[in-house]
C-alpha cells in the first residue's frame, strides 16, 4: 500500500507482479509442474536469467546455443515449444544498417507463471469435456444402436 498526499492509503495495482531483485534469478517453483523437457527449461531459465525489469530479452538463437551447448535448430525447436506453451512472447525485430532494413533478434518476454498455469488448466479442462462429451456420444449411439436392432427384429 501507498500513501498519498492526504495520508490516505492507496492500493497499487500492477499487471505483473515483480520478482526479487537480486543477481541471481529465480526459476518459479511451478515452472515443474508444466513437463518441460530438460532443453525446454534450459532455455527457459536463460532467458529468465537475461530478462529487463520489462521481463524482455533480446538473445539470439546462436548466443542462447552457446550458452546451454546446443545446436541453433535444437533452440528454434524448444524457444517455438515454450511459445506454444504460453510461457514466452515472441516478437521479432529490426534493424537498419545504413539504408536497409534487416532482421534482427527476437525479442522475447517472459509470461507471468499464474497466467501460464491458468493456460494450461484451462486447456486441460477443455480436453477432459471433450473426452466427455465423445463419450457419452458415443453411450448415446451405442443405445440408439441396439434400440434400432431391436425394432428390427420385431
Amino acid at each position: 500500500m501507498i500513501k498519498n498526499r492526504k495520508g490516505e492509503c492507496e492500493i497499487k495495482f500492477e499487471r505483473y507482479p515483480t520478482r526479487p531483485k537480486c543477481n541471481n534469478y529465480i526459476v518459479p517453483r511451478e515452472i515443474f509442474t508444466l513437463g518441460l523437457c530438460p532443453n525446454e527449461l534450459a532455455i527457459y531459465s536463460y532467458l529468465l536469467s537475461l530478462e529487463n525489469k520489462d521481463y524482455q530479452c533480446w538473445p539470439s538463437y546462436n548466443t542462447i546455443a552457446k550458452h546451454i551447448n546446443v545446436s541453433k535448430n535444437t533452440v528454434k525447436k524448444y524457444i517455438n515449444s515454450l511459445y506454444e506453451k504460453q510461457l514466452i512472447w515472441i516478437e521479432p525485430t529490426q534493424i537498419y544498417r545504413g539504408d536497409l532494413k534487416v532482421n534482427g533478434n527476437n525479442k522475447y518476454t517472459i509470461r507471468p507463471i499464474y497466467e501460464v498455469i491458468k493456460y494450461n488448466i484451462d486447456k486441460q479442462h477443455k480436453k477432459n469435456m471433450l473426452e466427455t462429451r465423445k463419450q457419452e456420444i458415443a453411450k448415446l449411439l451405442e443405445k440408439n444402436n441396439i434400440a434400432s436392432q431391436k425394432k428390427l427384429l420385431q
